[in-house]
């Protein structure tokens, strides 16, 4: 099977990303933003009416934009969604972000199922997943109407193609109801929940090729032979596109929030249950850990010292050139938004430490980065990354001196990947042999030997004050 003409549809929680790859290579791409709503009770949530008006709008555009045939649709999208689906219509997708569940999950996680749950699923236990958001459901606020159908954004698009809900394997053990073990839904933790198996979407491998309903061909312009790839979720298609751009099997994803990720032949889990382990395909797993501190710490900063989100880059330069290595011993702790990996702490805050009348904006804002950066340290030697070089990827990673920043804090040589979109993971599950024969597409960044030492011991300062915490929420 090899991939031909493809648009890639990433639909993430900030934007739909479409991309048309004709070679392997991109020649259009088209971005739609989306509206997330947020409630002051922690709620956060998009409406499905909205997302797939969206959807059908940016594919109409990026369509238009070629005159190829479609050979494929393939769809990645992001993990831990939530839509009851009515007998009538929808209800609201929450999002992973949605802090609902937050109190109902951090009682469930003091029993001994807790550890099971995680056991069967790969799941950490957290608001973000379906698992959590049912179980607040369960407990605090169940719907006046009966629920058809318990799905999230991958059977959204699965069902606007096909007209059928249809959840691949990989997104499915993001979920918390999947056991990844047997590779099904769990009845265990389904009638712990009290959810019905038919009320859940029918499961497949990521490489299921489906056909397209004729009514959406029409409607879009498709050919009759256009087939639909169901794909896997957006993470675990990162770190595959990482892998085939630069043949490492870890990865460092740093845009809007962050994650640290490997690629294993087998299921690896944590004895503690800090870490994921989702599927990917067959014999490919992708473990790791996420954080909810990446570039939205950096736009917060921003705006503190600058007033707009995106003028701390126009003035990066001069605030590294100020302030040391250490930000004169001014020290971040990043948790503005609270914290997954390691330590799922959903109410966990952020600190300055060390703050003398002697330190001034540029401590503050080199402080930051550095906390960012050695935040994503601490949850490599979490997931004990011994790798000498790793894959980086994502937005912050953009500027040449946030990469090389990356590089010297974390101690590896970097290759900064060059196509990091989920999109060209999706071609690696539609074409097998790119992994034998993709052309490598990355930059080098090598760590600076001396800066490297110098942060030796500000990590070392760093672990021991975020070590305090993990004893406190583990």
């Amino acid at each position: 099977m090899t991939s031909g003409t493809t648009v890639t549809i990433d639909v993430g929680t900030t934007a739909i990303k479409l991309f048309l790859y004709q070679a392997k290579q991109v020649i259009h791409q088209q971005e739609i933003q989306l509206t997330t709503y947020s409630e002051t009770n922690g709620k956060s949530y998009q409406k499905p009416d909205e997302l797939l008006n969206s959807l059908r709008t940016g594919l109409q555009a990026l369509l238009q934009q070629t005159a190829s045939p479609i050979d494929y649709i393939a769809v990645s999208t992001a993990m831990h969604s939530l839509l009851p689906v009515f007998e009538h219509g929808y209800g609201e997708i929450l999002i992973w972000s949605d802090k609902q569940a937050a109190d109902s999950v951090a009682a469930f996680k003091k029993t001994s199922f807790s550890q099971q749950v995680y056991e069967k699923t790969g799941t950490p236990i957290h608001y973000m997943s379906p698992f959590s958001k049912l179980l607040w459901i369960k407990e605090e606020v169940p719907f006046s109407l009966p629920v058809k159908k318990w799905i999230g954004l991958k059977e959204l698009i699965t069902d606007f193609f096909t007209g059928e809900y249809l959840l691949d394997y990989s997104t499915a053990s993001a979920t918390g109801l999947f056991n990844s073990i047997i590779m099904d839904w769990d009845d265990e933790i389904l009638d712990f929940l009290k959810i019905k198996r038919e009320q859940l979407p029918q499961l497949v491998d990521t490489n299921t090729i489906l056909d397209i309903k004729d009514y959406r061909k029409n409607d879009l312009g498709l050919r009759n032979e256009t087939k639909l790839l169901i794909g896997a979720s957006d993470g675990c298609l990162a770190a595959f596109a990482g892998y085939l751009n630069t043949g490492l099997q870890t990865s460092i994803t740093l845009g809007t929030s962050g994650a640290v990720r490997k690629l294993s032949s087998t299921r690896q889990l944590d004895s503690k249950g800090t870490t994921f382990c989702y599927y990917l395909k067959k014999d490919l797993w992708v473990c790791g850990g996420p954080s909810n501190n990446g570039g939205t710490v950096l736009e917060w900063v921003s705006r503190l010292f600058f007033d707009t989100p995106s003028a701390l880059f126009e003035h990066l330069d001069t605030v590294l050139d100020t302030a040391p290595i250490g930000s004169n011993g001014l020290q971040f702790l990043p948790y503005i938004n609270g914290e997954r990996a390691p330590l799922w702490a959903p109410h966990i805050t952020g600190t300055f430490q060390g703050i003398t009348t002697t330190h001034g904006r540029s401590d503050f804002i080199r402080a930051v980065i550095e906390g960012m950066l050695l935040n994503l340290k601490f949850i490599m030697e979490t997931n004990q990354i011994s790798d000498e070089e790793i894959s980086i990827n994502g937005g912050v990673f953009r500027h040449t001196k946030l990469a090389q920043l990356a590089a010297d804090i974390l101690g590896k040589d970097c290759l900064l990947s060059i196509q990091n979109e989920p999109g060209f993971g999706l071609l690696g599950l539609l074409d097998n042999s790119l992994e034998q024969h993709a052309t490598p597409s990355f930059q080098l960044i090598k760590k600076d030997e001396e800066r490297t030492k110098l942060y030796q011991p500000i990590y070392k300062t760093f672990a021991e004050k975020v070590d305090t915490y993990r004893d406190f929420y583990l």
